[in-house]
């Protein structure tokens, strides 16, 4: 991807004639480019200038320079120029010493590569153009050599005697990885795997079930995206959430017994980054079902992300190791790195700029809060800054050519068969109570391993009443129970004699599973009536509000028109999980991309609701008639039945005369009119026979 390069002439004191901007006064794609030369203009002379022995610099010189190396290029500072220049210089002169200064050093020189790729255009490589890659090189190598090996992971200083990895300095080393792979350099063949592996057992599995809406998301095409979202509208997925945390494993005995927990909301960033990493270098050495269930694992962080970044609340203020300004880079890395433009409908960068923006300094730096004289905060604050407003990782994004699924393989949504419904289990099921993953335990049940039902009878304890049902009735396809019937026995019986629970909690599992499957049964069915009884489930109080929220989204996916007026009831749901999908499905079916902040405040999202009900008192309510009227003529041409074409005519009758002009166009094209010039009579009151 090719970047503007700007040819900032930096002074120390330029900065001093740069007031800062009220925001709102110019377009915001004209305040971000200002923001951008202004907090350069700090960054440089403050790097240029810095003692050799004070705040983190102290620790870390060659990671304070690669970190602002980086975000200054990315800026737009000319890495040929003088300063710049002197900068790098003192980077490959550094001792060669920890695992963030060497991460930060292969994206500075990568970036600095391609800023004179760019400016060169067809001409050949300069000496210094050569020198960075060189240099890029031996800070890769570096890097590779000082991983855990068998794992994928590292910690801080690279040592092997080091016992410690965490996911922070993994994700640096692994986007650094990643940029050597897009620049051509040469890497174990193997340490794609151990990174895949490492970050796919280290997940923390959230909520069953997550509907959230991205407009575009660049590796997946548009068929691969309802496979691995399980929807129908490749916009709004239905997927489990997934988390990462802090510590890593560094060795195979290290690894955590059990996915029970929380992750946090950087580290989750930094996860979907590194997975998408690994997964855009793995190319064709991925099967398809290995691809599909990367794909769902990244899926499910970015649902754990989309819950933070709409609304986004900027809160300055923290340490060096955990700020905004770091998780606002992790955040740019994994939406970036994915493609992703929008979340909800809202764009997610132009909704958080604006805080960013106003707490740049008037001498354009960020992290003032930090309140530290040897200025360290404020440089790490403004390098992550600008390289989130300048959106740097989407150099190293995905390109939509890139291959993505065979499309052979398991299709959690439709496959058929023990594999399809152990992958189904595996992926959508968290682990119950840390006894064991659900892919064993389902496979233990397969065969009837005695030992094995005991740990899930152990596990079952732990089962919440809305997700048992998902997974029993994948239990009962693995033992091939067959017929619906037997199906609903089997349920109850893997019930009362596995789970070993008290007759309450029985009873609320069974009443939660029958409630899904009519449902399904519903959703399953064509025609108005089931429409009607699909909106009724949606606000019917004595449905789960996991199950109100199915029923919203099943109105999503049959696309009709109808059940806009039942969904805005749904905007005010007491539970924002079925808030969430409602927003999304009405944006579906009316077109119409009004805000609605589904975990808003109440006053907010009631303000939001009134500009729906308007809209659809003054236009949408207009739109219903002739979208009623198209699918009767429809139906009309196609029906031979004369039973059925009689209560067609009866239907485009009570639309009334509105439609009068819609009949004559009818008239006028149609091969066989006799029905229509009936309808046509009536409407104008014409005695039948005249």
């Amino acid at each position: 991807m090719k970047f503007q390069v700007l040819l900032l002439a930096v002074t120390v004191s330029a900065s001093a004639s740069i007031g800062a901007q009220q925001i709102g006064e110019r377009p915001l794609d004209v305040e971000v480019k200002v923001a951008i030369e202004r907090g350069a203009r700090w960054l440089l002379p403050s790097i240029l200038g810095v003692a050799p022995d004070v705040g983190i610099r102290s620790q870390y010189p060659m990671g304070e320079d690669a970190l602002c190396a980086y975000a200054l290029i990315e800026a737009g500072v000319n890495p040929a120029g003088d300063q710049m220049r002197l900068i790098t210089e003192r980077m490959s002169a550094a001792e060669r010493k920890y695992v963030y200064s060497m991460s930060l050093a292969v994206l500075a020189f990568n970036a600095a590569i391609q800023s004179l790729e760019n400016q060169r255009g067809k001409k050949g490589r300069s000496a210094l153009e050569k020198k960075y890659i060189d240099s890029m090189r031996t800070s890769l190598e570096w890097l590779l050599a000082r991983r855990h090996q068998g794992m994928g992971t590292w910690g801080y200083s690279g040592l092997k005697t080091e016992q410690w990895a965490d996911m922070s300095n993994t994700q640096f080393a692994i986007l650094a990885v990643h940029a050597g792979f897009r620049r051509g350099l040469r890497t174990p063949g193997n340490i794609l795997k151990e990174m895949e592996d490492t970050l796919l057992s280290e997940i923390f599995l959230g909520d069953w079930n997550s509907h959230f809406e991205i407009d575009r998301i660049g590796w997946l095409g548009e068929e691969e995206r309802k496979k691995t979202g399980n929807v129908e509208n490749p916009r709004i997925f239905d997927i489990q959430k997934m988390e990462w945390g802090y510590r890593l494993p560094f060795a195979l005995g290290s690894r955590r017994k059990a996915n029970v927990g929380r992750g946090t909301q950087a580290m989750t960033c930094a996860g979907v980054s590194s997975l998408l990493a690994v997964r855009l270098g793995s190319g064709s050495r991925l099967g398809s079902e290995r691809r599909q269930l990367i794909d769902k694992t990244i899926l499910g962080g970015l649902a754990s992300i989309s819950e933070t970044v709409i609304p986004w609340k900027f809160s300055k203020g923290g340490s060096f190791h955990r700020n905004v300004y770091y998780h606002l880079y992790s955040l740019e890395k994994a939406l970036d790195l994915a493609g992703v433009t929008s979340i909800d409908g809202v764009d997610w960068y132009r909704h958080i700029v604006p805080g960013l923006l106003e707490a740049q300094g008037a001498d354009g730096s960020w992290g003032l809060e930090g309140a530290d004289p040897s200025e360290s905060y404020r440089r790490m604050a403004t390098a992550f800054s600008l390289l989130f407003l300048k959106r740097a990782t989407r150099s190293l994004a995905v390109e939509q050519s890139l291959p993505t699924y065979s499309g052979k393989g398991i299709d959690p949504g439709g496959g058929k068969g023990p594999a399809a419904n152990l992958e189904r289990g595996r992926v959508r099921i968290a682990s119950l109570g840390g006894t064991a993953r659900i892919s064993d335990l389902l496979e233990a049940v397969k065969r009837k391993d005695k030992g094995a039902i005991g740990w899930l009878r152990e596990a079952a304890e732990g089962l919440s009443p809305e997700l048992a049902p998902h997974l029993l009735p994948d239990l009962t396809t693995v033992l091939g129970a067959g017929g619906q019937k037997r199906r609903e026995d089997s349920v109850e019986a893997i019930v009362r004699d596995i789970t070993a629970l008290d007759e309450p909690a029985i009873e609320t599992i069974l009443q939660w599973h029958r409630h899904w499957l009519d449902i399904e049964s519903v959703a399953g069915r064509e025609g108005a009536a089931a429409r009607e009884e699909l909106e009724r489930m949606v606000t019917a109080g004595d449905l789960h509000f996991r199950l109100r929220a199915r029923a919203c989204l099943h109105l999503a996916r049959r696309g009709e028109f109808e059940s806009v007026p039942r969904l805005i009831v749904a905007l005010g749901d007491p539970e924002a999980e079925v808030r969430a999908v409602a927003a999304p499905a009405l944006r579906s079916l009316t077109g119409e991309a009004f805000l609605f902040d589904a975990r808003g405040e109440p006053d907010q999202r009631a303000q939001q609701i009134v500009r729906w009900q308007g809209w659809w008192e003054s236009t949408g309510k207009g739109k219903l008639i002739p979208i009623r009227f198209a699918r009767l003529r429809d139906k009309l041409e196609r029906s031979s039945d004369p039973e059925e074409r009689a209560r067609v005519r009866e239907a485009v009758l009570a639309l009334g005369p509105g439609v009068l002009a819609e009949v004559e166009a009818v008239i006028a094209t149609a091969s066989f009119a006799f029905d229509w010039v009936e309808i046509r009579n009536t409407l104008r009151g014409i005695p039948l026979g005249l």
